[in-house]
């Protein structure tokens, strides 16, 4: 058996689009557990989502909800 030491990279600015560092409180949530998209904690979190994205864009359509894309994709 390999024993495998965590990678740690040293900080580095990346020049493209937008801000690109990522805080390390998103890296320690992108470590937790995967929900699925057929679990029942998945449809909370999604219904919870959709209320937020319409209170945000000040609307009552029931059809509001998040589409994963790129930056482009949103334009």
């Amino acid at each position: 058996m390999s024993d495998f030491r965590q990678l740690k990279p040293s900080p580095r600015i990346r020049l493209g689009p937008g801000p690109s560092d990522v805080h390390p409180r998103v890296l320690t949530a992108l470590a937790n557990p995967l929900v699925g998209h057929l679990d029942p904690q998945f449809l909370e979190i999604m219904n919870e989502t959709q209320e937020l994205l319409r209170q945000t864009y000040r609307t009552n359509n029931r059809l509001t909800f998040p589409v994963s894309g790129t930056g482009s994709a949103g334009m």
